[in-house]
């Protein structure tokens, strides 16, 4: 492109030298026609030329008048009978030339000057024409230089910024290998969020540290993902969980915030995966409690037993709930309202009282399955004993009745009781280890999530099987296996207590089958 350019000035500087070297030549073309033709006085042009020679030569000493006239007046000289016009003539000539040579000028003879008047007007004006050429001349040769340095000048700016474009994008390119740069990172602390600039250079070690130092944590600890501000709000984070994944952030970084539109500041946008998630995940809780609240109900203390079993069957189903929890439950739902502080199954005629242990047998029962907290378990043998004061009917008049003998009331057989377990048996739930191992070469495992490379830290924090981590979250567990995916964590979850449930399951119909047996033995 400046070649070009350059090539261009020095033909449009050429054309115009080429048309002033015409001009010239019209102009000495002129002057010739105007001047008068050398015929007219042969002899008259050369005589004050040669006067201006030799009075130029012999300038800086004045001669003496007699010696001017004898070298002015060679006609008086030669011919005494000369008129007496033409002396005063000649002595106003010598008189001029002495004139002359005291200003420096050639004298002029008074015949020729008459002669040369005209010429001479002639020839100055053509001096100052070729004078007037000459400083146009000039003038132009000093616009052209101008005009060709401004040109230059422009060409090299051009030539730079061609060049700038040019390794612009290479630069870009090769900025996070060479220079390095400076990358904008919002980090979430505490529902809020920390700003901090990281240079491109910066190791995976010292990111982390960096992160820790800022979220307040362990760097073992520190589990996020990230996206940048110009991407669109539904793009999904991209994990940040090694040094590879650090290096394609800084690569992808100059190009995301080259080719972005938006007008929004660039920075990169992280997303901590160790807290749990956020509206989709609380709303879900919420949607949980309230339909608890919903389903709770408090049972009708002086309804009858078969009004109140389809309601104590929902409630029985609501959630796992612990012993001591149940025990709560069945005192608060056959509650006496006539004898203060005690728990009464409550027959038309009279109230059983439920011991401490009556309870916590029927806690067991209910923890296995059974659905009633005001009816007992038929396999629940009561302390006959313990039989409360009979209930006394409202508006009779009548004297109580006698008391039956002391037995079981009528409906509920008598059968032995079954030994009484505060525990679930841990030997039914397999161990971490061969069950982790399992995930993995079944149909759970295709994913390739390595399940069992974590056996180890469990067992570092003493969780041998399955039973033991059915109650933990996917924050616990990521604390537990540092490095651990959040998906991986959320699927050694739901696996474990998915087969823990199976296992309770199938114990239920052992224990089912086990009653039916007993009873028909019975």
């Amino acid at each position: 492109m400046s070649v070009a350019r350059e090539k261009q000035r020095k033909e449009a500087k050429k054309t115009k030298k080429k048309s002033g070297t015409k001009e010239k030549t019209s102009v000495k073309k002129t002057k010739a026609a105007e001047q008068p033709a050398s015929s007219e006085q042969p002899k008259s042009k050369p005589k004050p030329r040669m006067v201006r020679k030799g009075m130029a030569a012999t300038a800086p000493t004045d001669p003496p008048e007699d010696h001017l006239l004898s070298d002015h007046t060679p006609a008086a000289q030669s011919d005494e009978s000369a008129p007496a016009e033409e002396i005063d003539s000649l002595m106003q000539s010598a008189v001029a030339g002495l004139m002359g040579l005291r200003s420096k000028e050639p004298p002029v003879p008074s015949g020729a000057q008459s002669d040369n008047s005209g010429m001479g007007e002639d020839h100055k004006q053509g001096q100052q024409a070729e004078k007037r050429k000459r400083t146009e001349e000039s003038e132009e040769d000093e616009g052209e230089d101008e005009e060709g340095e401004d040109i230059s000048e422009e060409e090299s700016e051009e030539d730079n910024e061609d060049s700038e474009d040019d390794n612009e994008d290479s630069a870009v390119e090769e900025a996070p290998a060479k220079a390095g740069f400076k990358v904008k990172f919002s980090v979430p602390f505490n529902g809020a969020t920390e700003s901090i600039s990281i240079s491109s250079k910066t190791s995976w070690t010292s990111f982390v540290t960096k992160l820790a130092n800022l979220m307040s944590v362990s760097p073992k600890h520190v589990s996020v993902a990230y996206r940048f501000s110009v991407d669109a709000r539904s793009s999904p984070f991209s994990h940040l969980s090694k040094a590879s994944h650090l290096r394609e952030l800084f690569n992808k970084a100059p190009r995301a915030a080259r080719s972005s539109r938006s007008k929004k500041e660039f920075f990169v946008e992280l997303k901590d995966l160790s807290q749990p998630g956020g509206k989709s995940s609380g709303g879900k809780d919420k949607k949980v409690v309230k339909k608890a609240k919903r389903r709770k109900a408090v049972s009708d203390s002086d309804s009858g037993v078969d009004s109140d079993r389809d309601a104590d069957g929902e409630k029985a189903r609501n959630s796992k709930k612990s012993t001591t929890q149940w025990v709560a439950q069945l005192e608060h739902d056959n509650k006496c309202d006539e004898h203060v502080g005690r728990a009464c199954i409550k027959l038309r005629d009279r109230h059983i009282q439920l011991s401490r242990t009556d309870l916590h047998s029927w806690a067991i029962f209910l923890q296995s399955g059974y659905a009633s907290t005001t009816s007992p378990p038929p396999k629940l043998v009561l302390d006959n004993d313990k039989l409360a004061s009979p209930a006394k009917v409202a508006g009779s008049k009548a004297t109580d009745p006698q008391a039956l003998p002391l037995a079981y009331p009528a409906g509920y057989p008598m059968m032995p009781p079954d030994p009484v377990e505060d525990a679930e048996d841990v030997s039914l739930f397999p161990l971490l280890t061969s069950w982790l191992a399992d995930l993995d070469s079944g149909k759970r495992g295709q994913d390739g999530h390595d399940f069992s490379q974590f056996a180890p830290d469990f067992a570092k924090h003493k969780y041998i099987r399955i039973i033991d981590i059915e109650a933990l979250t996917t924050e616990r567990i990521i604390i537990i296996c540092p490095g651990i995916p959040v998906g991986t964590a959320d699927k050694i979850l739901a696996y474990a207590c998915k087969d823990a449930e199976v296992v309770r399951k199938q114990e239920r119909q052992c224990l089912r089958e086990l009653q039916k047996d007993l009873k028909n033995n019975w």
